[in-house]
């Protein structure tokens, strides 16, 4: 007998066992990866308007007419910076900085609510953040630019048009990127 096993007879076939379990356990994991990953996978839908061969002119939309201003706010350890700039031109590039105090806070709501008030159609604001500011600093920034007053509004307070109340509903955060 050889150390490899049973001696196959000369030139006869020899038997191979495969065993399957090992397979079995990588597909079992594979599947498991799989389906945690396809939690995390978000899908968006996109609304496209797909031109059509016409000779009637193009209808103008409301969107593109329109003038709104885009704001920034630049939030750092010492100073907030505003930034608006028009979406059409003329461009009127404007910036406003002030303090982290509570009179600063006071004039920055103050200016939001100017800025609201030249241009009622804007929603949105870039939030830019730099990194060394922690949640508690970032919050009273984010309830001025919500309500357009510093605090949170208790429950009691909030009713069915806490939508209207809103400056700037939609709000992009990003880091500040040197």
């Amino acid at each position: 007998m050889s150390r490899f096993g049973r001696k196959r007879a000369f030139g006869g076939p020899a038997t191979f066992d495969l065993n399957m379990m090992p397979f079995i356990d990588i597909f079992s994991l594979l599947c498991t990866f799989l389906l945690f990953s396809a939690a995390f996978i978000s899908i968006g839908i996109h609304i496209v308007e797909v031109p059509f061969l016409s000779n009637a002119a193009p209808k103008e939309t409301s969107h593109h007419t329109r003038r709104i201003i885009n704001l920034t706010v630049s939030l750092s350890k010492s100073s907030i910076a505003v930034t608006t700039t028009w979406s059409k031109v003329p461009l009127h590039h404007r910036q406003f900085t002030f303090a982290r105090s509570d009179t600063g806070i006071s004039r920055f709501e103050e200016k939001l609510k100017q800025i609201k008030a030249e241009s009622p159609n804007t929603d949105a604001v870039s939030l830019y953040i730099d990194d060394d500011l922690n949640y508690a600093q970032i919050i009273p920034i984010l309830d001025s630019l919500k309500l357009g007053r510093h605090g949170i509004a208790s429950v009691g307070e909030q009713d069915s048009k806490s939508e209207e109340k809103t400056l700037f509903p939609k709000i992009v955060f990003s880091s500040v990127v040197l």
